[in-house]
């Protein structure tokens, strides 16, 4: 599946995760997810987490992404921008 996805021209990757820690990165629960989600973001131009506030704080068994591996972070109004302040761009929704 990896190798599809890298053939591909990806403008914009809107990845999701099931947690975001400063320190140790982001993650998922499934290790399957890790190298489509690594080639996605490898491939595209733009790269967006897309995380609500749920998920900062919070740490997975598969690591698939530091945070300056995203151009954006799109989350909720409780999703902890000022954490981000400084890191990547935050855009609320």
């Amino acid at each position: 599946m990896t190798a599809a996805i890298e053939r591909l021209g990806i403008n914009k990757a809107l990845i999701s995760a099931a947690g975001v820690d400063l320190e140790r990165g982001v993650s998922c629960f499934h290790f399957h997810e890790v190298a489509p989600k690594q080639a996605a973001i490898a491939t595209a131009m733009q790269r967006l987490l897309v995380v609500d506030a749920s998920k900062f704080g919070v740490i997975r068994p598969a690591y698939f992404a530091s945070l300056d591996d995203f151009d954006v972070v799109v989350t909720d109004d409780q999703g902890a921008p000022q954490l981000l302040e400084g890191t990547v761009e935050v855009c609320l929704r």
